[in-house]
This record gives structure tokens, sequence and C-alpha cells, in this order.
């Protein structure tokens, strides 16, 4: 029997403005499950407010409403944390945009993958 290995997906603080950006894309190598999204952090740097959406978009998906897992106005200077669990399956994306052409909005997952050992 196999074992199932949780191991934390590294990741940084990024800009993200109206074009959207992938905070992170999760390998195709998991368990059924295995892509988990535990929080993420957005920081709105700017002198006003921001709608934020956050996404978690399955792997062949297309980026719609339909996966927002945040979709809110952060008030300028503020910063939000937003707790999940979500789960989603291998090479799902995570992936945010603001209203604004600005990247002056920056989006910080903590995110785990489960993988087969063995």
């Amino acid at each position: 029997m196999a074992n199932v290995l949780r191991r934390r997906v590294q990741t940084t603080p990024t800009q993200v403005g109206s074009a959207g950006a992938t905070l992170l894309t999760f390998s195709d190598k998991l368990v059924e499950g295995g892509a988990i999204v535990r929080k993420f952090t957005i920081c709105n740097n700017a002198s006003a407010a921001r709608v934020v959406r956050v996404r978690l978009v399955p792997s062949g998906g297309t980026a719609g409403d339909q996966h927002n897992l945040y979709n809110q106005s952060i008030a300028a200077t503020t910063t939000v944390q937003v707790s999940g669990p979500w789960w989603e399956n291998s090479a799902a994306t995570l992936q945010a945009l603001t209203d604004n052409a600005a990247t002056d909005v920056t989006v910080t997952p903590t995110a785990f993958e489960e993988v087969q050992q063995g």
C-alpha cells in the first residue's frame, strides 16, 4: 500500500492587475483532490479600493466566476486573509485578477500537494 505525502508548495507574493496572474500551478501527479489551498493573503497597496477575484481553476478549465474563491472589494491600504481549505485535482491553477490595470495588489497563497509515495 502506498503512502500519501503532503508537501507545501513554495509561493511568493504575486502582483496582480486586471490582466490577471497565475499564482501557482499544481503538479499533474497528485492523488484525487490532492491540490489544497489552505489560505491566501491579499494586500491592497493602492490609494483606492480594488475588487479582487481569486479563482481555483481545474485542469483544462476556463477561468470564470464559477471558480471564484473570493470576489470582493478591498479598501485602500488594507490586508485581508481568507481561509479555506479548498480542494482540486492535479494540474489545477490558482489565479487572481483585479478591477484595475495597475499591479498594486499582491496575493500570497498557502498551498499543499498530496502525492503517492512508494
